[in-house]
């Protein structure tokens, strides 16, 4: 009798961890990739949460930066993320395209041009407030052109973002692309899913030659 009760216990334990385990899943989407460095992925893939590095370079702000499909340009010593996110969340989530230049006009015949592509945060987060009227700008996802690339698009989530977890993220790191692309090579169609905030045509950048690279973290 204690025989059977252990063994229904435990089958229904099981039970509840599998239905648990497919919830979880079923509650994801893809929403990117990324190239990283060795260090950086095994950071990832210790407990698949996105960890945001500091560097000099940031594009758009401090983030952490996603490609909408696999494509890099081989570097030594790189690895390749997929990065799934809770589906409503990202639904949710508020969404701005930014520009490499903010033109303003200060006069009838005078006008202002700011770089945002480089610029720093608080150059990027007033844009966002000021410009687009979105308050809590370390809140809203980016959206923007690589610079240097032609026609690359990526994402950032914000510093903020990735370390309150808002998105309830979730990220694998692979070894080498192929592998990558045998866990997941669809393109994330931003734009498609998410128009009117995300307008990748209102910024379209002037053409340079297309070539592959590194999506900025």
């Amino acid at each position: 009798m204690l025989r059977l009760q252990f063994t229904f216990a435990l089958l229904l334990a099981l039970s509840l961890f599998s239905n648990g385990a497919h919830g979880f899943w079923r509650s994801k989407q893809v929403i990117g990739y990324a190239m990283v460095s060795k260090e950086h992925a095994k950071a990832i893939n210790k407990n698949h949460d996105l960890i945001v590095q500091v560097s000099p370079k940031y594009q758009v702000g401090a983030g952490f930066y996603l490609r909408d499909r696999p494509g890099w340009e081989r570097q030594v010593g790189k690895w390749y993320c997929v990065i799934k996110a809770d589906k409503k969340k990202i639904k949710a989530a508020r969404k701005v395209t930014i520009p490499k230049f903010n033109q303003i006009r200060i006069a009838p015949d005078r006008s202002q041009t700011t770089t945002l592509y480089g610029a720093e945060e608080h150059v990027i987060s007033n844009y966002i407030a000021i410009y687009r009227g979105l308050p809590q700008p370390d809140k809203v996802l980016r959206f923007s052109w690589v610079e240097g690339l032609d026609q690359q698009r990526q994402m950032t989530i914000p510093a903020q973002m990735v370390m309150n977890d808002d998105l309830e993220t979730w990220a694998k790191c692979f070894e080498t692309e192929e592998k990558l692309r045998k866990y997941s090579e669809e393109t994330i169609e931003w734009e498609r899913d998410w128009k009117p905030d995300v307008d990748f045509q209102s910024i379209a950048p002037p053409r340079q030659g297309s070539q592959r690279g590194e999506s900025g973290n």
